[in-house]
């Protein structure tokens, strides 16, 4: 594990932990300005022309951000904690979905499998017979 560490601290990747350090600093400096309320679902992204982009994690919490962006630069600027002076804000909406789980393929028993095949043979034409032909669609 020591080489790896002395591999990351080398020249090569000054510039990508100088850039980690910064982007922790900016996520520590948000958080610290903003409520509570909003820990885990804001994140600083990066500082690009004295703009400050932030990510949301939904919608709800972009339009709280954006109301409060004219406080929330006041309160970063008057911290010192950036060289820069931040003129504006930059919400993203960072759109999440979650996994959809696959469906569970029941088998179901030959014995009611044919009995449903009877069922069917038997009905005249109405919705259910129109369901019941949909479950038992030929393969191609």
């Amino acid at each position: 594990m020591e080489p790896i560490k002395k591999l990351l601290d080398g020249q090569k990747f000054s510039e990508f932990n100088a850039k980690k350090k910064e982007h922790d600093s900016l996520q520590k400096i948000l958080l610290d300005c903003l409520d509570k309320k909003f820990k885990g679902k804001v994140l600083a992204k990066n500082m690009l022309n004295d703009v400050f982009i932030i990510e949301a994690m939904n919608s709800a919490v972009a339009s709280q951000l954006k109301l409060a962006s004219a406080s929330l630069i006041e309160q970063i600027n008057n911290s010192k904690k950036i060289e820069t002076k931040i003129k504006k804000i930059k919400i993203n909406l960072a759109i999440h979905h979650p996994k959809n789980p696959k469906r569970n393929i029941k088998n179901i028993p030959a014995s009611a499998n044919q009995s449903l095949r009877d069922m069917k043979a038997e009905m005249s034409n109405s919705p259910l017979k129109s369901i019941l032909n949909g479950l038992f669609k030929t393969k191609k």
